[in-house]
């Protein structure tokens, strides 16, 4: 996909922010010097040894992933290696724009704003070397593991990112399920999440070694996603129109207080998280690491 994009605004967290904000709008214009970098690919990645956890942002309910390593499959790979041409939305909105089958071009109009965000805090830092989108009925192996020590799976229920490739794996049902019940900003949040852990490894965060470190990484990465979500609003790219409360997008991805073998913060915690980065920037997400800080 070769537009140019100056923005797929981001319109998410309002309740958070006492204001309401709405549906996503792109525009294009091929003047402007954005990122063009075709980063979504349907082929499936290459199987390598597994040497690390995977870290999800958390399969929306009621779908559940297991654990165990599906047999690899082997999809065509997608013409042109995922350049796909622009979706033109009514009134240059992505709110109800796409359907199920479009959600690789959906990820194809909002990578854009993300890499605009990384790339505006860090001048030289790698973007994932991989951006998977995992088209329903396709399943594998990532290179990380499970923790059951089996090779950690990739469905179309995944989100998650694999440190051990540098990739995140984006399911169709995944994000159909963010997109078509929660709203437009629902996946690009979730994505950046996963971008966040890609930023920690890049700056070398300790990967968690117990359910109560995972929970302060996990954490980190909603205060990034925030950040981003900040980043967008300074930009002007957030509309006041119809998204729900975000709340139904933070409740459905926390884990339960009541279970005490949670790796993921509770509703509390990934909504103070969120709001800390949206208010104060991606510098106040140094607070859950102070001894390794993000950025300076």
């Amino acid at each position: 996909m070769n537009t140019r994009l100056t923005a797929a605004p981001l319109a998410v967290l309002a309740c958070l922010l006492a204001s309401a904000c709405g549906g996503i709008t792109i525009q294009t214009d091929t003047d402007k010097n954005t990122p063009e970098r075709t980063v979504v690919e349907q082929n499936s990645p290459p199987t390598t040894a597994p040497q690390s956890t995977p870290t999800d942002f958390a399969t929306p309910s009621p779908a559940t992933v297991t654990v165990t390593a599906p047999a690899t499959s082997n999809p065509d790979p997608d013409p042109g290696n995922g350049d796909l041409p622009a979706k033109t939305c009514p009134n240059n909105s992505l709110e109800g724009c796409f359907t199920y089958d479009e959600m690789q071009p959906y990820i194809n109009a909002v990578l854009p704003t993300i890499e605009q965000f990384l790339e505006a805090q860090y001048k030289a830092m790698p973007l994932p070397d991989h951006i998977w989108f995992v088209e329903a009925g396709t399943k594998g192996e990532t290179a990380c593991t499970a923790t059951d020590g089996s090779p950690a799976p990739y469905t179309s229920l995944s989100f998650l990112y694999c440190p051990a490739d540098k990739s995140i794996y984006t399911g169709q049902d995944s994000l159909w399920t963010y997109y078509r019940t929660m709203g437009d900003a629902a996946p690009a949040v979730a994505i950046a999440h996963e971008y966040g852990h890609h930023i920690q490894l890049m700056v070398e965060v300790p990967e968690p070694t117990t359910n109560e470190e995972s929970i302060n990484h996990e954490n980190q990465a909603d205060c990034i996603a925030g950040a981003y979500a900040g980043f967008a609003n300074d930009q002007g790219w957030l509309e006041k129109d119809d998204i729900s409360d975000i709340d139904a997008l933070l409740d459905d991805i926390a884990d339960s207080e009541d279970d005490p073998n949670r790796s993921h913060g509770v509703l509390k915690e990934r909504s103070d998280a969120f709001i800390t980065g949206f208010r104060n920037g991606l510098t106040a997400c140094n607070a859950y690491h102070a001894d390794v800080p993000i950025i300076q």
